[in-house]
């Protein structure tokens, strides 16, 4: 799987530069990539302050009802970081792929496990730990709502 930031990017400037949807081949190029990362980013709130458990509560039912073991929102956009908030129902996660720069994973409910080669980093509610840069996983081992904070190039 490809890395985590070029999508990431893409589609934070495309964004920020239109304010709309990209059209004809910026469009395509946005697309594109969403596509290789297959995180279904749901557009992300405009307001001030982002209740994470309510939320939460949302993401959850939509992750249980799909098949992808996920959903995620992204919760907070500014230049050069993203908070995602990711609901995994038990069993379910973000599948073996490349570090996405600077990141961490904060538990706010369940248990997930963060697994980077032979290390893994087991996450409680009211935990955090930095996301090592190599390829890595997470896996939600009850219903688990995290969040992910990305730092992107500016």
């Amino acid at each position: 799987m490809t890395s985590l930031e070029d999508p990431f990017a893409t589609l934070l400037a495309k964004e920020q530069e239109q304010g709309a949807p990209a059209t004809g081949g910026e469009a395509a190029q946005r697309d594109r990539a969403a596509a290789r990362v297959d995180l279904g980013l749901s557009p992300s709130t405009e307001e001030d302050i982002v209740d994470l458990l309510a939320v939460g509560e949302e993401l959850m039912t939509k992750a249980r009802a799909g098949v992808t073991g996920r959903a995620v929102r992204a919760v907070v956009r500014q230049s050069g970081q993203m908070l995602i908030l990711l609901a995994m129902p038990a069993g379910g996660g973000l599948p073996d792929h490349d570090a996405p720069g600077p990141a961490s994973l904060q538990c706010l409910s369940g248990q997930a496990v963060l697994v980077a080669g032979d290390r893994s980093w087991s996450l409680r509610p009211g935990s955090a730990v930095m996301i090592p840069q190599e390829r890595h996983e997470v896996r939600a081992l009850t219903d688990s709502l995290c969040v992910l904070a990305v730092s992107l190039p500016v």
